[in-house]
């Protein structure tokens, strides 16, 4: 299938993407015309994360789906490059500027309509999902008050603050700087 995608696509190089914190496989391809990603996952998330992207597009810069499929308990999915500098990259120029933009990003999603969106997510499984992965955490990798507080007091923390009215939009999930792309 991965040998088939190379040559349909005329794919001549292939490098392994080094950013993130996933598990997945994430692997940059580029032939003479046109770069892409395969992203290589077990996670069953990736089934949102297409559904999301087919939604999205035409409404804002989000990968173009080219091929997905699983086999083996694996899933495959080949998508355009977007291209632009992670937001991360232009912290260090302005700051103030930086977190403007991250503040835009995160309301042009929000601002999209909601009726028609493929993803449900209710606060209450996002939690629960968090509580599950509380022995997968590796506590060095967090912020210092999570460290100071504690994983358990942190979900606890959570569920104490989780709002009574529910506002629905759409979120990303995984709303980071590296996951924000910045064109011209």
């Amino acid at each position: 299938m991965f040998e088939e995608w190379i040559r349909k696509y005329d794919i001549t190089q292939v490098t392994k993407n080094q950013i993130g914190c996933s598990a997945d496989g994430v692997y940059f391809l580029t032939n003479n015309k046109q770069n892409y990603y395969l992203k290589i996952s077990s996670n069953k998330e990736i089934l949102n994360e297409v559904k999301a992207y087919r939604y999205l597009e035409g409404k804002l810069n989000v990968p173009k789906v080219y091929e997905f499929t699983q086999k083996d308990g694996q899933y495959f999915l080949l998508m355009s490059e977007v291209k632009g500098k992670m937001l991360c990259d232009l912290l260090h120029e302005d700051i103030e500027s930086t977190i403007k933009l991250y503040a835009l990003a995160l309301k042009m999603l929000h601002d999209l309509p909601i009726k028609d969106y493929p993803i449900q997510r209710d606060l209450s499984e996002l939690i629960q999902t968090a509580k599950n992965h509380l022995p997968d955490i590796d506590i060095n990798t967090l912020e210092e008050i999570t460290k100071e507080r504690g994983l358990e007091a942190t979900i606890q923390r959570l569920v104490e603050l989780k709002p009574l009215d529910r506002d629905l939009v759409i979120c990303h999930g995984d709303f980071c700087m590296p996951n924000i792309l910045v064109g011209e």
